[in-house]
C-alpha cells in the first residue's frame, strides 16, 4: 500500500535533499512568494504599501528556507522578478521597461534607493549567521554535531571540504572568505589568532 514518491518531501517546511539538486527542489519558494505578492494585491495597494509588503515578505516567507540553504541563482532571480513586478504593478507575463533599475532600487535610502534587499544578498546574510554560530557557540548541540561529523574538529577556516561532502556544506564553506572580511579578532593570549591572515587591527 506504499506509494512511490519522487522526493523525500519536507521536514519543518524545508526539503530533504537526498540527491542531485535542481530548481524543483526549491520551487515552493517561488510559488509561495508569487501567491503572497499577487497582482490583485498590487492593485489594492499604493506603491508605498507594496514596498512595505515586499520588505515584510523578505523577512518571513522566503527567508525561512534561506536560513538553511544557499539557494541556486535561478531561484534568486525568479524571486527578484516577482518583487519587481509587484513593485511596478505588472502582470507576470507582461514585458516592459521599468522606470528605475532594480540595482538602484535596492540601494540604501541615503544613496537614493529604497533599501530593498535582493534575494541573493538576504540569502548570503542568513547563511553567514550559521558561520558566526560555528565560531562563537561551541556549546550548541548543532554546532557540536557539525564539528564532529563534518569539520572533524578543525577550525572553520582551516577545513577543506572534500568533493563528496554535503552540497549544503560546500555552499556554506564557499562564503568563508567574504565572511572573514567582516570579522575582527579580540586579542587574548594570541594562540588562536593568525598574525598574517586574521583581522586583528581595528581600522577606523
Amino acid at each position: 500500500g506504499m506509494k512511490e514518491a519522487p522526493t523525500l518531501g519536507l521536514y519543518l517546511a524545508c526539503p530533504l535533499i537526498d540527491g542531485r539538486l535542481s530548481n524543483q527542489t526549491f520551487c515552493s519558494i517561488v510559488t509561495n512568494t508569487r501567491n503572497l505578492l499577487s497582482k490583485w494585491k498590487a492593485n489594492s495597494l499604493s506603491q508605498a504599501g507594496r514596498i512595505v509588503l515586499i520588505q515584510s515578505n523578505i523577512a518571513s516567507k522566503a527567508s525561512y528556507q534561506m536560513q538553511s540553504f544557499l539557494l541556486p541563482s535561478s531561484i534568486h532571480s525568479e524571486v527578484d522578478k516577482i518583487y519587481r513586478d509587484f513593485l511596478w504593478n505588472k502582470a507576470p507575463d507582461k514585458i516592459s521597461t521599468n522606470l528605475i533599475g532594480w540595482d538602484r532600487i535596492c540601494k540604501p535610502k541615503n544613496l537614493g534607493g529604497l533599501s530593498i534587499k535582493k534575494a541573493e544578498t538576504t540569502n548570503k546574510i542568513l547563511q553567514m549567521k550559521l558561520l558566526w554560530k560555528i565560531l562563537t557557540q561551541p556549546e550548541n548541540i548543532w554546532i557540536q554535531l557539525v564539528q564532529k561529523r563534518y569539520l572533524h574538529d578543525r577550525h572553520l577556516f582551516d577545513h577543506i571540504p572534500p568533493q563528496n561532502s554535503l552540497w549544503q556544506l560546500r555552499k556554506l564553506m564557499s562564503l568563508r572568505e567574504t565572511f572573514r572580511k567582516g570579522l575582527r579578532c579580540q586579542i587574548g593570549n594570541g594562540k588562536s589568532v593568525h598574525f598574517w591572515k586574521d583581522n586583528w587591527v581595528y581600522q577606523h
